[in-house]
This record gives structure tokens, C-alpha cells and sequence, in this order.
């Protein structure tokens, strides 16, 4: 298909780590056609992020487009002129707002109902029955444009291509560049399924302290509760750092640290995409298992419990996850700090 010229719009409206396995598919669309007009839809907190990767042309805030009609929504999108618009996870509204809008091919995946309806080109991903990452099935959408090729999460790693991140961020002047610079993101959005905070906390007991220097990330929200837990390590040692980061600045002080170690959360993938070691810590339930959601990266490693279970599913914590040991988590740390 002869993308020149073309305006085309990729939906990726969720979090942060969803957004990053979206992004290569924008490189695939310019190396092919230099002059096309990628346009990226998500939400107005991941802008930061978006607008660091090379190729995307412009940035849309599915919060103004969305309104509480299809028609004034159809207005606000039929705005930016589009050829075409994938839709690399189904919204409902988005799905139909599109098609009101008139957008001429509009991308879908044939697994749902409703892009039948509003969609005129179908791609069949099965995401609940594959054993692919995250990143892979966002690339198959390239299908619906000429592109044949099933991508390999190597090649998924070649692709990326991220402006250089500007060192101006306030928190970089806490970096010690005679230790190793650790991030630890201990909460996310699942909280049933991370790593419980204590094990967190008896990991940053075995760091020395003399070649460690940690800092912990997170909210505002989660600030008093990870203090509460953390209040009795050095602070020159041990930064908390919850709820006192932009994203923008989060995103600078991960690419020049040396390690993060979290759950399935945004930083991680985040340490996957910038370089830096990354150690995601996972249960073994689909589909929120690491071969599905982990970081790829050439320094990302996971640990996960060698089983299957779905029991922890109605639990109010992981009991598999929790079997994974601080020990473990010491032992490829300092395998990092080696290298």
C-alpha cells in the first residue's frame, strides 16, 4: 500500500507501558514511507513519553477528542484530516467516532464485535490464546498496510528510536556516579499481583550501602505508605522520591541510572526502552505473565515462579510471586554491578 502522504492516526489510549509497545509500529510506518504523517493518540499524561520517539508528527489528547456524543467526538477527530487510523486497542466510542468521522481505512482487530461494525479493514489477533509479547501483536496491525513480516522481539528492540533525553531534571543531581544507581518502583496497578513491599524492603537491606545508592519511585499517593515502610534506611542512602517526579523527569533520571527493578509497571518498561538493566518481577497467571507483558530489552531479565497457577487470581496477594526471595533478586543485582 503507498503510504505517501498519508495521515495516519495510531490509538494506543492506555498507560504507559501499553504505549511503549505500540511505538515501533510508527518506526515500520516511517522507514517504509519518510513522508507520511503519523499522528499519535493517548491520553494527555503519556504526551511526555510520546513525544520523545522519533516520527510522530503530532500528538492527540483522547481527552478533548472524546466528548459525551459520538457526533460532537466525530467534529473534534474528523479535525485532524486523517486518511487512516488504527486502532491498536478497541474502544468502543473511539471505534464508532471514527467512523462517523469518515476516516477513509479504518484498522481493527477482528477479535471483537464491535470493529465489525465500525471498522473496514480486520486483522485476526488473538490475544487471550497467543503466546506473544505484548509488542508483537501491536506489530501485526502493520499487516493491514503491506507489511508481511512477523517481527521478532529483536528486531522489536532495533526499531525503537528515541530523541536523546535532555539532563536538566532536578533529580539527576542525586545520582552518585561512584555507586550503583538503583531504582525500585514497588507498586503499580495490580497490586495483587507485585512483589509484597517487605520483600522489597529486606532486598534494600542486603545492598551495601557503600556501592548502592537506591532511590524509590511512585506516587504521591504511595509516598507516606512506602515511607512509612522505608523510614528507617539513611535518606542520603535511600531517596524516596514518590510523588516528587514528572513523568518527563522520571523518564530522565531512569535513562541515567544503572538498574529498576519493579513489577508489570510503566518505569520498567521504561528501563527496557532507555538501556539500562531491567529486573521485572512477575506472577506466572496469564495473561499477566512476563512472556506476555515483560520488558525487552538487551539488559531486561525477569524472575517468575516456575508454574502454573490461576488461583491467585481471588486472592488479596500473589502467593506465587511472593515465593520469589529477595536472595534471588540480591543475586542478579549484584551480577549487574559486575559487569
Amino acid at each position: 500500500m503507498d503510504l505517501s502522504n498519508k495521515r495516519i492516526i495510531i490509538c494506543k489510549q492506555t498507560r504507559i507501558g501499553d504505549v511503549m509497545c505500540c511505538l515501533p509500529l510508527v518506526t515500520v510506518l516511517k522507514n517504509r514511507c519518510p513522508n507520511c504523517q503519523i499522528l499519535f493518540l493517548g491520553q494527555e499524561y503519556t504526551r511526555p513519553l510520546i513525544e520523545t520517539y522519533n516520527g510522530i508528527d503530532e500528538f492527540i489528547d483522547y481527552g478533548k477528542v472524546i466528548q459525551e456524543t459520538v457526533e460532537e467526538s466525530a467534529i473534534n477527530l474528523a479535525s485532524y484530516k486523517a486518511d487512516i487510523i488504527v486502532h491498536t486497542l478497541p474502544d468502543k466510542m473511539l471505534l464508532q467516532v471514527a467512523k462517523k468521522a469518515l476516516i477513509p481505512l479504518r484498522i481493527a482487530t477482528a477479535s471483537k464485535f464491535i470493529s465489525w461494525q465500525t471498522c473496514n479493514r480486520l486483522v485476526l489477533i488473538r490475544r487471550r490464546l497467543g503466546n506473544l509479547h505484548e509488542s508483537q501483536y501491536d506489530m501485526m496491525f502493520a499487516s493491514a498496510l503491506g507489511f508481511e513480516k512477523h517481527y521478532s522481539l529483536t528486531e522489536i528492540i532495533k526499531l525503537r528510536n528515541y530523541k536523546p533525553l535532555l539532563h536538566n531534571a532536578p533529580c539527576l543531581a542525586l545520582l552518585d556516579k561512584n555507586k550503583f544507581n538503583l531504582i525500585i518502583h514497588m507498586k503499580g496497578m495490580t497490586p495483587v499481583m507485585l512483589w509484597p513491599i517487605n520483600s522489597y524492603v529486606e532486598l534494600i537491606q542486603f545492598l551495601p550501602k557503600e556501592r548502592f545508592k537506591i532511590f524509590l519511585t511512585g506516587t504521591e499517593e504511595e509516598r507516606e505508605m512506602i515511607e512509612k515502610h522505608t523510614s528507617h534506611f539513611d535518606k542520603a542512602d535511600v531517596v524516596n522520591l514518590c510523588g516528587k517526579t514528572t513523568l518527563t523527569d522520571l523518564m530522565q533520571l531512569i535513562g541515567n541510572a544503572n538498574g529498576l527493578i519493579a513489577g508489570s509497571t510503566g518505569p520498567l518498561h521504561l528501563a527496557a526502552n532507555f538501556g539500562i538493566y531491567a529486573l521485572g518481577i512477575y506472577p506466572p497467571i496469564k495473561p499477566r505473565h512476563p512472556a506476555r507483558w515483560g520488558p525487552i530489552g538487551t539488559k531486561s531479565e525477569t524472575l517468575c515462579a516456575q508454574r502454573k497457577c490461576q488461583r491467585c487470581r481471588h486472592c488479596t496477594q500473589c502467593e506465587c510471586i511472593a515465593e520469589i526471595t529477595p536472595q534471588q533478586v540480591y543475586q542478579v543485582i549484584s551480577k549487574w554491578e559486575k559487569r
